[in-house]
């Protein structure tokens, strides 16, 4: 949801040629599930440490998307992580977001997304939002 150019450059050649799309760190390395704060330190080896993203001003610059997230999970009765998952399985069928993460919780809760349907006004409504939105998908 923060990195939107293979929307723009390679899901149509996807699409044409049959191939899969692997979306590698769907949740923008844990940004999008909305468990970090801009005051939030990270010990030491943490990658986030070092992430444009999660530097204080990106957070703020970022925080209308966390906030589409937590109404839509909220009203779903979802978790912002599911949300975004959901969205890109709902993309497309030739789309496999792998979240990475090393805990059983997460990893349950990831799984919840397969099994929450967005409708096409929903999906509709997101895509307009984002992309109305200004988003810094500064990585490092």
């Amino acid at each position: 949801m923060i990195w939107r150019e293979p929307e723009k450059r390679v899901f149509g050649l996807c699409r044409q040629l049959g191939m899969a799309f692997v979306a590698f760190s769907p949740l923008g390395n844990g940004f999008l599930s909305g468990r970090f704060a801009k005051a939030d330190t990270y010990r030491e080896g943490d990658f986030r440490g070092f992430m444009n993203r999660f530097k204080p001003e990106a957070m703020d610059h970022n925080q209308p998307v966390l906030d589409l997230l937590h109404d839509i999970s909220s009203a779903r009765g979802a978790t912002p992580a599911q949300i975004v998952l959901a969205w890109e399985l709902a993309s497309g069928p030739f789309i496999l977001p792998i979240p990475g993460t090393t805990s059983p919780k997460r990893l349950k809760e990831n799984l919840g997304a397969a099994g929450l349907s967005l409708s096409a006004d929903e999906m509709a409504d997101i895509t307009a939002a984002l992309d109305r939105m200004d988003i810094d998908n500064a990585y490092f």
